[in-house]
């Protein structure tokens, strides 16, 4: 057991040493862009992903990612804030909101829950669309200025897109919100989130308050999606309310459903491939999303758990053979 203990660490700690070593050997900016959307889409599939765990799905995703990346992106031009600060205040504002409208939303469940947090979504988008003062309307804002680092006695650090000091920004943010999410999962609050994901008639009669862990997983999941818009809104340098549609809510759902519903593993896991596989497939050109549909329809078909069930079903398998 201690030995598979240390085994297991070894291997954390090696794949670590690896993600952090990446900018040394890929120089080129296409590939660390493409990485660059991994660790966002990891972020935004993750955090959703808590939400789901209490047996929600919500459509309101990217309204919150509106949130902390309009309120990021006018902290910084208008009021003057360093990009830091408006970071975690975009991000706070994302979850207070999200209180805000989580505890009447909260307490409907299936379809009517989808439609209002659509409505929500779309409610979001023309906010941002009617008022072309400050949000800049239909067209957005442009040259939303990138962060800068400086510091007494150091050369002044300057993120450009595509970058190394981009890469690393999204590394830390997307560490920070697997760490909160682990500790959650599996702590008491993970086995409260499952339990009301089960039967939540059942949880509420043993004492469970639906009402504080739903509301708890919503605000923390919409905290973390403000932030990723955040970072979002200085790496493209524009913003417009077509950044923040239904697809890309769609998207989202579709990275925890093949990745593998339940965990936060499968989020991340369904992030990363269907992240860099199409573009991989973008040198077939037309039959890019035909080959993609095909993949997604397979891995629904045979991986029912989705992907984090596929070294499992390999072994059991293997196993199997082994044995006659």
């Amino acid at each position: 057991m201690d030995n598979h203990l240390i085994r297991k660490r070894g291997i954390s700690w090696g794949l670590i040493a690896l993600i952090l070593a990446i900018p040394l050997f890929v120089k080129s900016p296409y590939y660390l862009h493409v990485l660059i959307m991994v660790g966002m889409n990891v972020i935004l599939a993750a955090s959703l992903g808590l939400i789901v765990q209490t047996g929600q799905i919500s459509f309101a995703h990217p309204a919150f990612m509106a949130v902390g990346a309009y309120g990021c992106t006018l902290l910084v031009t208008q009021a003057g804030f360093s990009y830091w600060f408006a970071l975690l205040l975009a991000s706070i504002s994302a979850g207070i909101i999200a209180f805000l409208i989580g505890y009447p939303i909260l307490r409907i469940k299936g379809a009517y829950f989808f439609l209002v947090t659509f409505a929500f979504l779309e409610f979001i988008r023309l906010i941002v669309t009617f008022f072309r003062h400050p949000f800049g309307g239909s067209r957005g804002i442009i040259r939303i200025p990138s962060p800068t680092i400086s510091l007494p006695g150091l050369p002044r650090i300057e993120f450009v897109v595509g970058g190394i000091h981009y890469y690393y920004l999204i590394l830390f943010l997307v560490a920070i919100t697997l760490w909160v999410l682990y500790r959650m999962e599996r702590s008491r609050y993970g086995r409260i989130f499952k339990s009301i994901a089960q039967n939540d008639l059942l949880a509420e009669s043993l004492g469970i308050n639906l009402m504080k862990f739903r509301l708890l997983a919503f605000v923390v999941g919409c905290f973390f999606a403000g932030a990723a818009g955040a970072f979002y809104a200085p790496y493209f340098t524009f913003i417009n309310p077509a950044c923040f549609s239904l697809t890309v809510s769609i998207f989202i759902i579709i990275y925890i459903l093949v990745g593998g519903m339940g965990r936060a593993t499968g989020a991340v896991v369904g992030a990363v491939v269907l992240t860099i596989v199409p573009e991989a497939l973008r040198a077939t050109g037309y039959y890019e999303m035909m080959i993609f549909s095909v993949l997604l329809i397979v891995v629904v078909l045979f991986l029912p758990g989705g992907l984090i069930t596929l070294p499992s079903r390999v072994f059991s398998r293997s196993a199997r053979e082994r044995q006659q």
